[in-house]
């Protein structure tokens, strides 16, 4: 339309301070998003128990201590707690646990003088399998049956058994919910005295039972299949 005028010509102050508010509003330093606030405010209820110690894992010169940290480089996803153990002033290492996603989480790390703190590594939990009809621990340390599933959902079954009922379709042990195949998984393992192949299947009740054992002895066992999440 003839004659009319932008408001740039109307008011000039007035435009400079809409751009200026503008600029503002879009400012994603000054600003956060929803996401970052409900991190935030997680943070800020999480009940920190009393035997963790404000520290630094990374510049800390103490020998040992438990601390909290946020800078795993998981997008803060997860809360850590780091525990330092000392060895000498060259040496020392560092664990990580935390919990996130319904499972739990460890890492580690070493430190030497020469070098500097390594990168965190993930470590696996292993726990001990219970024995059934018959069969025994093996004692010799180190070499107790246990199982563990890493991040990719990869089940790890690996250790010894020793001196039970060797009759076929025996249960040596049984795995939990959440370390059981979909189908049934067949593999073999060893006789120690002599050996020996034995076959080994593990069912989707989480029974591991043997097959074609001809007499009792240790067993030597080490497989993995991968379990459906």
């Amino acid at each position: 339309m003839a004659g009319k005028i932008t408001k740039e010509e109307f008011h000039p102050p007035l435009v400079d301070e809409l751009n200026q508010f503008a600029a503002h509003t879009n400012d994603t330093v000054r600003h956060i998003t929803q996401a970052e606030r409900g991190y935030w405010n997680a943070k800020r209820n999480v009940t920190v128990p009393s035997n963790v110690i404000e520290a630094d894992p990374n510049t800390d010169t103490r020998d040992s201590f438990l601390c909290r940290y946020d800078n795993m480089g998981d997008g803060g996803v997860a809360f850590w707690y780091v525990e330092q153990s000392f060895y000498s002033t060259n040496n020392k290492c560092q664990r990580a646990t935390s919990y996130a996603g319904g499972k739990a989480h460890f890492k580690v790390r070493h430190y030497y003088s020469s070098t500097g703190w390594s990168l965190w590594s993930d470590t696996l939990q292993w726990f001990e399998a219970t024995p059934q009809n018959g069969w025994q621990r093996q004692t010799v340390s180190g070499a107790q049956l246990k199982y563990t599933k890493d991040d990719l959902g990869f089940v790890h079954l690996q250790g010894e058994l020793k001196d039970g009922t060797h009759a076929n379709n025996t249960v040596i042990t049984t795995l939990p919910v959440g370390y059981r195949p979909s189908t049934t998984i067949v593999t073999s393992c060893v006789k120690a005295n002599d050996g020996s192949l034995v076959s080994t299947q593990i069912n989707q009740n989480g029974s591991v039972i043997i097959i074609g054992l001809s007499s009792t002895g240790t067993l030597r066992i080490n497989t993995s299949f991968y379990v459906e999440v």
